[in-house]
């Protein structure tokens, strides 16, 4: 066994190059596998922590005041409740800022405000709030990137400012990001709700929170489905005919909305990782071909000696996988390092802290699985063994005339010699050009694959939204029905229509799901909807619903499904399925006329308004002002700053897709110029003797790779494009997304165009660097 490690010493010393490659490719492979798959398997781990730490409800009713006394008589005995817990929480539509940051701009948003001072048996705060003042406040952990502990949060309510400093964070892991519910929980002193509420009444929703837990074990969807039951029995019971005001959430939905945003964005990045090696696969194959053809001679005598092709393979194999497990293990191993900063990243979508230990057995998977790959590759490229005889070898495997067409003769060139020799280089060594067009092409994939999700869900967020199918009107205003009528006679208004919310319970024949259902009454208004087959509702007695909902229930477009709601029941054909992820992606979308099917007519009602192109938020807001006191809400604002994290979190993994993309052109650069130089050195020799500089063959080598780069980026970026929400739709069907609507920008194509070829041109023109300290008379006289 000795001589075969004895020839893979020899053979890496060799191929230095190449082993710090793949070894190099091997440490962002392993570390961005790792991170993606570790987050991956952890989040539920995360949620469930944080849950056993702050006693998470199994089940939890936010209610109007009115109906908290009724309902904690009704709900609480329940059978399967252990634990119940009724603590204040008001709701406020309030204007807010960082007094410290930004600039000063007000976003408005619904708060649910509690009491830091009210002791709490389920969902616990988690913070120590003995020293707080009436000047402090806890905020939710996911806005800790906005607002740091100390400065100081304003909210307009009316013509009065008041302030609080951020004392703390609050980690609630029912309510982890916005993205999932839009609602901030924030708890402030007893005192302060209290003079709120008292000056001023109008913008407050006085209201409690009913908290549930059953057994540590206990089936979280019977419980909900248990209490919901009661809760519509004592609805139809009371007459209460505008029940959408309740906020219902489970701890199981709320769990898988809240891990979803994050499993999308580590899916990609673990997309990304593959990709990497899959170039350090295609760079083995390539390195292994050539240094067998490079050392033809050595090959024969080996083989004269007794040494058989197998061996000579094990000796490949070796070399690599020791260098592809080094690598492997420093990626690991930087992941380890770098755990708590990615946990950070990771903490800006998901919105709890990252609280997980290292995963070996992730690790150890890991590793195995770059060694197994490259394991692989070394055994098919290092067929190549069987190919040649012994003879061959021994008269240097090829023969030295091709007697092909010579396409760039000195005699009839028009282009200097450098560039010439260069285009020699590029048709007379066909398989590396095409190896490496095939490697930019993946890089340049890669690439524009970043900057599409950075223009879908960074820069703007139409794509996120559209990807949640939550709409973007330009305001939002509630009101009556009959505020529809002075609506209409604003011209600044180009659509509108009105909207309510409910959570009925659908039923197949064997299969029961609370659903959120949008009424809308003019449904062609909606511009974000991801339709995956059918249409939306047209008719009375159609239902459009999610793909998630649907598999919920089992059925698809075409079947029946029954809405029970308040006592009453209807039926519905299904028109269609589409891809929502608010709500943990269990949606419904109904006409107004469908609804009142089952429902008696909510006049209390709000309204999606698009304005015409030009129109400001100030203009429509003092045009609906004549119309109605009630507040006119910024949509723009409240969505970018809904979304903020998301789009923070794709800056970054974009950013590190374009770091790790300069690194591989970098090092397959290096690889290639590196290569070409030593196995041409005695060739520059003979080339620098008859004349030739050191710079006319720096300017040959470094453009000799360049048409090959080049083809490899066009190549790239023509497939991308149209491919591109295929392929992050492909990454994210295994979390329900089965269609994504992305596309690269005309400026990113141009930045991984310009960016790849400057690299390689840098990269080319350091290393070729070494050709000056070739000496001429030297290398001839060498035998």
């Amino acid at each position: 066994m000795y001589h075969i490690f004895f020839i893979a010493k020899n053979n890496a010393k060799k191929q230095k190059g190449d082993i710090i490659t793949l070894g190099v490719l091997s440490v962002l492979a392993a570390f961005m596998l790792y991170s993606g798959l570790s987050v991956l398997a952890g989040l539920g781990g995360v949620m469930d922590e944080s849950a056993s730490a702050h006693n998470t409800s199994h089940v939890y009713y936010w209610v109007p005041e009115e109906m908290a006394d009724p309902l904690e008589k009704e709900l609480k005995d329940t059978d399967g409740v252990k634990e119940f817990d009724r603590t204040r929480t008001d709701v406020v539509n309030a204007q807010y800022r960082n007094k410290d940051k930004g600039d000063g701009e007000w976003s408005l948003f619904q708060f649910y405000f509690g009491s830091f001072e009210e002791e709490r048996t389920i969902n616990k705060l988690g913070v120590d709030t003995k020293d707080l003042t009436d000047n402090d406040i806890l905020i939710p952990y996911y806005l800790k990137p906005q607002y740091a502990v100390g400065d100081t949060i304003e909210f307009k309510l009316d013509d009065e400012i008041k302030g609080f400093k951020v004392a703390g964070y609050v980690e609630d892991p029912l309510f982890a990001t916005s993205i999932n519910i839009s609602i901030y929980n924030v708890y402030v002193a007893e005192e302060v709700i209290e003079d709120v509420c008292s000056s001023h009444p109008e913008l407050v929703i006085r209201g409690s929170s009913l908290k549930f837990r059953g057994e540590e074990d206990a089936d979280i969807y019977e419980l909900h489905n248990v209490l919901w039951e009661k809760f519509q029995d004592y609805t139809a019971r009371e007459n209460i005919t505008n029940p959408s005001v309740v906020l219902e959430v489970n701890w199981w939905d709320m769990k898988g909305g809240g891990m979803f945003m994050t499993e999308i964005v580590m899916a990609i990045f673990a997309v990304f990782a593959l990709i990497i090696m899959v170039i350090a696969l295609i760079i083995i194959g390539f390195s292994i071909r050539n240094f067998i053809e490079r050392n033809m001679k050595n090959t024969g005598i080996l083989e004269a000696a007794g040494y058989r092709t197998s061996e000579l393979s094990a000796a490949i194999v070796i070399e690599n996988a020791f260098a592809a497990l080094a690598g492997a293990l420093i990626g690991v191993a930087l992941a380890a390092l770098t755990r708590e900063a990615f946990g950070s990243v990771v903490a800006l979508v998901q919105g709890l802290p990252w609280n997980q230990q290292y995963n070996f057995g992730i690790a150890a998977a890991v590793v195995a699985g770059i060694v197994l790959l490259v394991v692989i590759a070394c055994l098919v490229s290092s067929r190549q063994y069987m190919k040649v005889s012994v003879l061959d070898c021994l008269r240097g495997g090829i023969s030295n005339h091709n007697f092909k067409r010579n396409h760039f003769s000195f005699e009839n060139a028009v282009t200097p010699i450098p560039v010439t020799l260069s285009l020699k280089d590029l048709i007379g060594d066909k398989r590396r050009n095409i190896v490496l067009a095939l490697i930019v092409a993946i890089i340049s994939i890669s690439t524009n694959l970043g900057f599409a999700m950075v223009e879908s869900f960074g820069n703007n967020n139409d794509g996120t939204m559209k990807l949640a199918g939550i709409e973007k009107p330009d305001v939002q205003v509630a009101g009556d029905r009959s505020l529809a009528e002075d609506l209409k006679k604003i011209d600044k208004i180009d659509k509108m229509s009105f909207f309510i919310q409910i959570e009925p319970t659908i039923k197949t024949a064997d299969k029961t799901a609370t659903v959120n259902c949008d009424v809308l009454e003019d449904i062609s208004v909606l511009e974000n909807y991801i339709l995956i087959e059918g249409r939306l509702p047209e008719n009375d007695h159609e239902i459009c619903l999610t793909k998630k909902a649907a598999k919920q229930l089992g059925v698809t477009t075409g079947d029946i499904v029954y809405i029970e709601y308040g006592g009453e029941r209807a039926d519905f054909i299904v028109s269609g399925l589409d891809q929502k992820i608010n709500h943990m992606g269990i949606k419904g979308l109904l006409t107004d006329e469908g609804a009142e099917r089952f429902m008696v007519k909510i006049e209390k009602v709000a309204y999606y308004i698009w304005t015409k192109e030009g129109v400001s938020y100030d203009e429509i807001k003092t045009e609906i002002g004549k119309y109605t006191d009630a507040s006119v809400d910024d949509m723009a604002k409240l969505i970018s700053e809904t979304t903020s994290t998301v789009s923070n979190s794709m800056y970054i993994i974009c950013y590190s897709i374009l770091a790790v993309t300069v690194m591989i052109v970098i090092f397959v650069e290096i690889l290639l110029v590196r290569s070409k130089i030593i196995r041409e050195y005695r060739n520059y020799g003979i080339n620098k003797a008859i004349g030739f500089t050191s710079g006319q063959l720096m300017v040959q080598t470094m453009i000799s790779n360049i048409p090959a780069i080049l083809l490899g980026v066009l190549a790239g970026s023509a497939v991308t494009r149209p491919v591109s929400s295929a392929v992050m739709s492909t990454a994210l069907m295994f979390f329900g997304i089965e269609k994504i609507e992305a596309d690269v920008p005309f400026y990113g194509l141009l930045i991984t165009l310009i960016g790849i070829l400057a690299v390689a041109l840098i990269t080319a023109f350091f290393c070729s660097l070494s050709i000056r300290r070739v000496e001429p008379i030297a290398l001839i006289s060498e035998e």
